[in-house]
């Protein structure tokens, strides 16, 4: 697995840090605890599997339409949710052009209470025509057709005049530094950590790494335990980013001979003249 950027913070006298990208998996990057993003945990919230190595969190969902999306708008007539673990359940809203609409509460803008009758819109992906004309005729695969699975084209709900206290990007920051912050208070000294936000959550890819790799250069410098966070992702795309926003905040000298021979996108990039 490549290692495609280094930066190595802190001046004489004073705590060293240093922040990595990577592009593949974490085995090879010698951490003390691999990040996975869940779908479950609450946003910024640690979970430990995998006896301490591995750890989860939960990551926030960007309120944006993507390319292949479209938002839909309707009222909750259903909600089940679990008594031990809101997040865990789902619901139904009845959309104003679409019909039953169904989604899982993780799916849910952080801080709106969700309830029958609320007036929402979510964010799901586009349903393809010649499906849609393929299902009509087939309507009894359409009553067996699982809820579960609908659940999982929607990425995100909220309140039509729903007005979070922060915004996306705040979310996103908070996040990333609540997780870290728990990680740091348990004497790890070295995280392998994925673009939050980033892929099934929403987040375009650019805006991912910048935020998150802000928050980790702030926590750095007043972390207590951890001395070294690596980025990584096995998705090109979210390494050109990781990359494209490391040097912007460290400058090109940041970026490993590697990275500048490798035959992937981000290469390009790194031939810019001033």
């Amino acid at each position: 697995m490549p290692q495609r950027a280094r930066h190595e913070g802190g001046g004489e006298g004073e705590r060293r840090w240093r922040m990595e990208v990577w592009h593949g998996l974490a085995e090879e990057a010698e951490v003390e605890v691999e990040v996975l993003e869940g779908r479950w945990q609450d946003v910024g919230c640690v979970a430990v599997q995998g006896e301490g190595r591995q750890v989860i969190v939960g990551g926030p969902r960007w309120g944006g339409v993507g390319v292949d999306e479209e938002e839909v708008r309707g009222e909750i007539v259903k909600v089940c949710a679990d008594e031990s673990n809101p997040s865990e359940g789902w619901a139904t809203m009845i959309g104003e052009t679409c019909g039953s609409v169904y989604f899982d509460l993780c799916c849910v803008r952080n801080g709106f209470d969700v309830k029958e009758g609320a007036r929402v819109k979510a964010i799901r992906k586009k349903r393809n025509a010649s499906v849609a004309i393929s299902n009509r005729s087939k309507k009894a695969d359409i009553a067996k057709e699982d809820p579960a699975s609908l659940r999982r084209n929607v990425r995100f709900v909220s309140g039509l005049k729903f007005s979070p206290i922060e915004t996306d990007a705040e979310l996103l920051h908070n996040a990333v530094s609540s997780a870290l912050q728990q990680l740091d208070r348990t004497a790890c000294q070295s995280v392998a950590l994925p673009a939050l936000g980033s892929k099934d959550w929403g987040f375009p890819s650019d805006q991912s790494a910048s935020i998150t790799i802000d928050a980790c250069m702030q926590f750095l410098k007043q972390a207590g335990n951890v001395r070294r966070i690596v980025l990584l992702s096995n998705d090109v795309k979210v390494v050109t980013e990781l990359l494209n926003s490391f040097r912007r905040v460290f400058g090109s000298e940041s970026i490993l001979q590697d990275a500048i021979k490798a035959e992937v996108p981000f290469a390009l990039s790194l031939d810019e003249t001033p």
